[in-house]
């Protein structure tokens, strides 16, 4: 099916797209409370030390202190750079990836990572947000939790911003970034999904949900989560259920590989510019995804000359957590199903709460955080007895 540029849905246009300046924080807080609504915010993170605290400080607290999220979730990757103690310090829940689902074995990718952090949190909205942005603004969640928040037939929000190309020598180029969206995902969607053609940044990373619709997608574990889930909301709740926000201008910190000293690799971490060879396993892994949609299956590998050898591209995709045993609270039954694993699950939440407190040397937060441990049992074997297992 091709659209005619007078036949794209100008409507949606004009209702189902925002600006982050349409909404303040007074008067989602006092909807919020009117409508005592649960937002939770998931933050995938794998070393991301200098960033993790101005996303939580400045993106997340306010709105927090306003009574608009109720919780902040970071999903590790057992950084080696104290990404999780730094969060847990500033106030943030923190999961090690591994220790969710165990039974699936490590985490394979940021769509894992959400996947995983939807089964342990509660809320009836969820905002998924990156642990690497440089420029943290509270006007970021704000953005993509407004359409949520006032519109009760909007389903999903996602973020769109400009991002910018600052070159080695410091001249700065508009729209630069974003490789992958202008040669892979955006001519695809105006071949086989024309109506999603509307959204300016199709791979954005964030995004927010009602968990009612997020429980029900599918989340390929790699590069394909954002483009995944997009379509498969679209086939639920149609193009009206969708909206997207203007963000403003986003930076993101993410070395280049191969320019590791000096200035120029300063600059190219500020300009999150990967190498141009590294972008095409992502793309495959972004067409994969796309083509699975239709009915079809790419092959799960690239051949890169440069390197000699095929690069293994995941095709793996979680199932929809409605089909996966999610109890109602939040929390998998599936992954506590059997006492030995259950016991397993138990023993690292333990481990991993009194390690980060130990480690964080604070009396007062060390007591904090063994009691959270302790509350954490408890809620498992809640839902353990809940779940009939």
């Amino acid at each position: 099916m091709v659209l005619a540029l007078n036949e794209m849905p100008k409507d949606w246009l004009d209702t189902n797209r925002y600006h982050h300046t349409n909404f303040s924080l007074s008067h989602l807080a006092s909807t919020v409370k009117a409508n005592n609504i649960k937002v939770v915010v998931i933050i995938p993170a794998k070393e991301v030390a200098n960033t993790i605290a101005g996303v939580i400080l400045e993106t997340v607290r306010p709105l927090a202190k306003a009574g608009i999220v109720t919780s902040t979730v970071v999903i590790d990757a057992n950084s080696k750079d104290k990404t999780g103690e730094i969060a847990a310090k500033h106030g943030a829940t923190v999961w090690q990836r591994h220790t969710i689902t165990p039974e699936l074995g490590p985490s394979q990718g940021k769509g894992d990572a959400l996947w995983r952090g939807l089964q342990i949190t509660r809320g009836d909205i969820v905002a998924f947000l990156d642990g690497d942005t440089r420029d943290p603004n509270p006007a970021h969640l704000l953005g993509i939790l407004g359409p949520l928040l006032l519109n009760e037939n909007i389903h999903m929000v996602r973020g769109c911003f400009d991002r910018p190309f600052r070159t080695p020598n410091g001249d700065v180029h508009a729209n630069e970034g974003g490789r992958v969206t202008e040669l892979t995902a955006r001519p695809l969607l105006n071949l086989h999904f024309p109506q999603l053609a509307v959204f300016s940044q199709p791979l954005a990373g964030e995004f927010a949900g009602r968990r009612s619709l997020l429980e029900k997608l599918r989340f390929p574990v790699g590069y394909g989560v954002e483009i995944g889930t997009l379509i498969d909301a679209w086939k639920l709740v149609g193009l009206n259920g969708l909206a997207e926000v203007d963000l403003g201008t986003r930076q993101s910190k993410n070395v280049m590989a191969g320019a590791k000293t000096g200035l120029f690799a300063e600059n190219l971490a500020l300009d999150d510019h990967k190498p141009l060879r590294d972008l095409a396993p992502m793309s495959l892994a972004i067409m994969n995804t796309l083509e699975k949609r239709r009915g079809n299956e790419l092959p799960g590998r690239i051949w890169l000359p440069w390197k000699g050898r095929y690069q293994e591209v995941s095709g793996v995709e979680r199932p929809a957590l409605k089909s996966y045993g999610v109890q109602t609270n939040g929390v998998s039954s599936r992954s506590l199903q059997g006492s030995r694993t259950y016991t397993k699950h138990t023993r690292q939440t333990i481990a991993t709460s009194i390690s980060m407190a130990k480690t964080i040397g604070n009396s007062q937060t060390y007591l904090g955080c063994v009691t959270s441990a302790t509350l954490e049992v408890i809620r498992l074997l809640l839902a353990t007895n809940c779940a009939g297992t």
